[in-house]
């Protein structure tokens, strides 16, 4: 059961040390398709628990020099299992994202903002579906913290905030009016 674990003491550390030593050996090649054995099931096996776990297994699998329909299958499955795990992954970003938006955490606190989960997303999946619809009720909910901002004539947190709009997807267009009224406040004051 030690079939990549532990390093230099696994099954597969020593059919590498084997395959190095004796690459003609005739006694090399059965000891690749007993280890190709025990790889392709124990990565189908951890595919429903350890995506990373199973993907590393298959790519061992693919290293060792096994080729055959059961491998490409296990590929297949493996990567439909990552492309899941991915969209699990994203989802739960963008509701923790939404939750930001709905609790008025837009810009603060730093690193575990709205404003700064939305904009990981947008990095690492621009097209995922929902982030668009996030982003509008973010500029929504920016403009409104924004306005209660310039009408407690707290300037800098005005200032801080409008900025950061401005750099959101379409938070530019948002900024401009609220720049506007808060330079109008100003020169009131």
């Amino acid at each position: 059961g030690q079939l990549l674990t532990p390093a230099g003491d696994s099954a597969l550390a020593y059919f590498d040390r084997a395959a190095q030593l004796g690459r003609n050996d005739a006694r090399v090649a059965p000891l690749r398709t007993h280890l190709s054995t025990r790889l392709i099931p124990s990565s189908r096996a951890a595919i429903d628990t350890d995506v990373a776990a199973a993907a590393n297994l298959a790519a061992e699998a693919r290293r060792v020099g096994l080729d055959s329909a059961t491998l490409v299958a296990l590929e297949e499955d493996v990567g439909a299992a990552v492309a899941r795990e991915r969209q699990r992954h994203l989802s739960a970003r963008l509701g923790v994202a939404s939750e930001r938006v709905r609790s008025g955490a837009l810009f603060v606190p730093a690193s575990d903002s709205a404003l700064d989960h939305l904009t990981a997303l947008q990095t690492d999946a621009p097209d995922f579906a929902g982030l668009a619809e996030e982003w509008e009720a973010f500029r929504q909910a920016a403009v409104l913290a924004i306005e209660s901002s310039i009408a407690n004539r707290d300037w800098p947190t005005a200032d801080t905030q409008l900025a950061t709009l401005a750099k959101a997807p379409g938070g530019a267009i948002a900024a401009q009016p609220l720049a506007s009224e808060l330079a109008a406040r100003r020169l009131q004051e």
